[in-house]
């Protein structure tokens, strides 16, 4: 007579969290970058660069020593692993789809397919086991074959129903369907408006299921969603019904949303098929407006307000007063104007959730800015302008192009409008010229196959700065204005963004890729001419971005208004090992 042999006892549980070494640190941006290999070996993550801040690393579990993944792109994204593990998919700017073999072999660029890239809104892919990829765009959920090199379009959001954008796909069993994110067309930055969405391919539609900012789906049935506030909840899913078919309940861990860049949060969440979960925690840190000196030495401005989102910033004309984008965590980002050294502020705009980016325009009263007060035909930002005081009404500024606006920045004397170009849409990152009220077609300044940011004009009128990644690494290069093609003149050599020009024009400012504030010396004139580079101080700890300044020189010339971190919790990866085998005891228990 055969024994009976006892079930099996559910393994423990085990919450750990990772610790790197110098030089290995993880690194945060607006864009998931966690993914758990299928083997159970260990995960992938965003890392310093070799040549750029951020490069994509991978830590086995049986080493203490991370590994650079030298062959992946700088500034890249939303990583996955293919079904079988040897071979890495994720997105790079300017939307580009790269597979990369994880170890030796050379990566493989897709051509451009239309899918969401790290720029703006980094959209997320999956990796089906049909050896098919899943990926987000503009024109909704796209199913990639990359050996054949085509797509098609498997689910559209239906504005119809108040649905904007697609985002953070994943196949569910069957491959009938997809879990993705869903933005909400009249408040596609508020969290609470965000939910968790089925996209069914044979009906081509996508409904919503419940609220949150992003769901993956878990082997034993149910789904995982993220809130608002972090908060991870377990939902039973049936995937035929293609429906929830329980309440959600709590689980005890807390997921850092990270607010900004003008999407309802970002989550990095992953859930290999061995059971083990990783998850960045940690909270917002707060920023608080500075003056920094060319020291270095920093102190705080006015009342010393504190904010979790700053997306833009700028000086008026005359010194006086500054214009700062801002939100609380999880809010709405609102324009407010107030006096430079100090006092009451006033509200400039109320309408949309993500107004950001602003100028002044020289010779008026008006800031423009960037919104998505009117979402018409695309998800992107349109263009805006309002009296600083907040008299009138807001009017929308056409700038002579159909794509949307990703920045702007005005000449000396107020006659032309620089626009780069949203990085979501064909023609991704291009610099564009109009002069307001005399073209209606805009004049293209610079428009190559790769990305070009934060165009700045001197304060003489003659030349642009701007930046751009054609050489793989993304540099600052300065060009004749408002005749960009006459010659072109490489200005940084360790990387750099974020340029600006000094007050009297005699000086270019950017941050290389260790974050150190640069100044070189310009002489002002027909010719261009600089003189050698210096360092100025180390601005990691301060607000920064690679698509605009987030920073301003002080009208005086001394220093710079900045935005000072401060520190909550920080944020880290959280490895739960043997995730499913709780999760089912839990679910059980209820």
């Amino acid at each position: 007579m055969r024994a009976l042999r006892p079930a099996r006892e559910p393994a423990q549980t085990a919450r750990l969290l990772l610790r790197f070494r110098a030089g290995e640190e993880f690194r945060t941006d607006y864009n998931p970058n966690l993914a758990l290999a299928p083997d159970g070996s260990g995960l992938i993550y965003h890392g310093p660069g070799a040549n750029s801040p951020t490069q994509l690393w991978f830590r086995h579990w049986d080493q203490l020593q991370a590994q650079r993944l030298a062959q992946s792109e700088p500034e890249s994204c939303c990583a996955v692993f293919s079904p079988s593990g040897d071979t890495v998919a994720y997105l790079s700017s300017p939307r580009q789809l790269h597979l990369m073999p994880l170890i030796g072999g050379v990566p493989t660029t897709l051509p451009d397919l239309g899918v969401s890239s790290v720029s703006d809104v980094g959209g997320g892919i999956d990796w089906g086991a049909d050896g098919r990829l899943y990926a987000v765009g503009p024109e909704g959920l796209l199913r990639i074959d990359p050996v054949r090199r085509t797509k098609e379009v498997l689910a559209r959001p239906d504005t119809a129903r108040g649905q904007l954008l697609l985002l953070w796909p994943q196949l569910l069993p069957g491959g009938k369907a997809a879990i993705v994110s869903v933005l909400a067309k009249d408040a596609p930055s508020d969290p609470t408006r965000s939910s968790i969405g089925v996209a069914n391919f044979a009906t081509g539609r996508v409904e919503t299921i419940l609220q949150g900012i992003r769901a993956i789906y878990a082997p034993s049935g149910h789904l995982l969603v993220v809130g608002p506030a972090g908060v991870l909840r377990a939902v039973p899913f049936d995937v035929h019904a293609l429906r929830p078919t329980g309440p959600p309940r709590d689980l005890p861990d807390t997921v850092a949303a990270r607010f900004g860049n003008a999407i309802a949060g970002i989550v990095e969440i992953a859930l290999d098929p061995k059971g083990t979960l990783a998850y960045t925690a940690g909270s917002e840190v707060s920023l608080q407006p500075a003056i920094v000196e060319r020291s270095g030495a920093s102190r705080l401005l006015g009342d010393s307000v504190k904010y979790s989102v700053v997306d833009g910033l700028a000086f008026s004309p005359d010194g006086k007063r500054l214009v700062m984008s801002v939100g609380g965590e999880g809010g709405a980002q609102m324009l407010y104007v107030e006096p430079a050294r100090g006092g009451p502020r006033v509200r400039l705009t109320f309408d949309g959730s993500a107004n950001s980016r602003p100028r002044w325009r020289p010779g008026t009263n008006e800031i423009s800015y960037t919104s998505d007060r009117e979402r018409v035909g695309s998800p992107g930002l349109r263009l805006y302008a309002r009296d600083a005081g907040g008299q009138g009404a807001v009017r929308r500024i056409a700038i002579g192009d159909a794509r949307a606006v990703g920045g702007h920045t005005w000449s000396p004397d107020g006659k032309w409008l620089v626009i780069r170009t949203d990085n979501q849409e064909p023609g991704a990152g291009d610099i564009l010229a109009i002069r307001p009220g005399i073209d209606t077609v805009a004049r293209v300044l610079v428009a190559t196959a790769a990305e070009e940011l934060a165009p700045e004009i001197s304060p003489d009128g003659r030349w642009m700065v701007y930046t751009s990644n054609e050489s793989g690494r993304r540099q600052v290069y300065v060009r004749p204005f408002p005749d960009a093609a006459e010659a072109r003149y490489q200005i940084s050599t360790a990387g750099g963004h974020e340029p600006e020009w000094s007050r009297d024009g005699r000086e270019l400012f950017f941050l290389d890729d260790a974050q150190r504030m640069i100044a070189v010396p310009v002489t002002p004139g027909p010719i261009f001419q600089t003189g050698a580079p210096a360092v100025l101080f180390d601005a990691s700890s301060f607000n920064t971005s690679v698509f605009h300044p987030q920073y301003a020189p002080t009208p005086d010339g001394r220093g710079f208004l900045m935005q000072r971190q401060q520190a909550g919790t920080a944020f880290g990866i959280v490895v739960v090992f043997n995730f499913l085998d709780e999760l089912r005891r839990r679910m059980a228990a209820h």
